[in-house]
């Protein structure tokens, strides 16, 4: 059922009613992920069954794990908003992100229906339409149009990571503060069509090559690009959400789904009665409750201990 917006049509996105205790963005740039078709059959499941489907038939992790510094307003985002930033490429860390090389015959596309639906998206006007369907007669200006059109697509996608682990010591060194952040913990059960979209990065010597055909989607070439790195992330073993012009706007995820929040090791009072005070306020607001851990350093070996704290808010 999709709920009315007050937005207006040009700007508003599908919203729709997927939780009792979900409600509907405030602004703009918040957008619910419409339903996803392999997930229909789930929509009215327990969860056990929910699990079954993506964490064994599927091979989907049951947990994901979100590694941020104690940034009041960031924290807010997640605990009170229920919402993931996307960022847009660049914001990304690595220089190399986004390096795939597209392979590209001639022969092989489709030219009029390439032209096509280049002219349906880019509207040009009448005098530079006949214009562009004279030059696509190029193979030069044709591949040039391409990785134009996939620079453009790279720009307007929005991405937001996630970590296998929450006991990754580089990741709580590099992301969350030198351990004095914390590390936000995500169930994939309790908002399937949020984290069905959550794929895992493959690591590489090289970049990927993208073979162009005509009947690719966008979604295909963005999608080799934005889950290729460099073998020397592969300690990250990161997960991404990524969508398609959806870069500098926030995805909204049910609050359910924020299953817990772990403590850095080396956090100070100060941060870890803030993280407190926004879940007090989360659930003063109606939101469901969090569960806290704290990490601590192994006695014996270079690993975290986490475990959980019971303290009531």
């Amino acid at each position: 059922m999709v709920k009315k917006s007050n937005l207006s049509p040009a700007t508003s996105p599908l919203l729709v009613d997927i939780s009792d205790n979900v409600s509907m963005p405030s602004f703009p740039n918040t957008y619910f992920k419409k339903p996803n078709k392999n997930t229909e059959h789930l929509q009215n499941k327990s969860k056990l069954e929910i699990r079954r489907y993506f964490c064994v038939e599927h091979k989907y992790d049951r947990l994901l794990f979100k590694y941020k510094t104690c940034c009041k307003i960031h924290l807010e985002t997640y605990i009170l908003d229920s919402n993931l930033y996307m960022s847009d490429h660049t914001q990304l860390n690595d220089p190399f992100e986004l390096k795939s090389r597209v392979k590209f015959e001639y022969n092989n596309i489709d030219i009029k229906n390439l032209t096509e639906r280049l002219i349906s998206t880019h509207k040009p006007k009448f005098k530079l339409k006949n214009q562009f369907k004279k030059r696509m007669a190029n193979p030069k200006y044709v591949e040039e149009t391409i990785n134009s059109s996939l620079k453009h697509n790279f720009e307007q996608t929005g991405i937001h990571s996630f970590a296998k682990s929450g006991k990754n010591l580089l990741m709580w060194a590099q992301y969350a503060d030198k351990h004095q952040g914390v590390c936000l913990i995500f169930d994939v059960s309790e908002d399937i069509n949020t984290f069905i979209a959550a794929l895992p990065v493959s690591y590489s010597e090289k970049y990927p090559v993208v073979e162009y055909r005509h009947d690719i989607s966008g979604t295909d070439l963005i999608k080799k690009s934005f889950l290729t790195k460099s073998l020397d992330w592969e300690y990250e073993d990161e997960i991404r959400i990524f969508d398609l012009k959806k870069a500098k706007h926030y995805l909204a995820f049910k609050p359910k789904s924020l299953f817990g929040i772990i403590l850095g090791a080396k956090i100070t009072e100060a941060n870890k009665e803030m993280v407190y005070s926004l879940l007090r306020k989360r659930k003063e607001i109606g939101k469901p409750d969090v569960k806290v851990f704290e990490a601590c350093c192994s006695d014996s070996e270079y690993k975290l201990k986490i475990w959980r704290n019971k303290r009531i808010y």
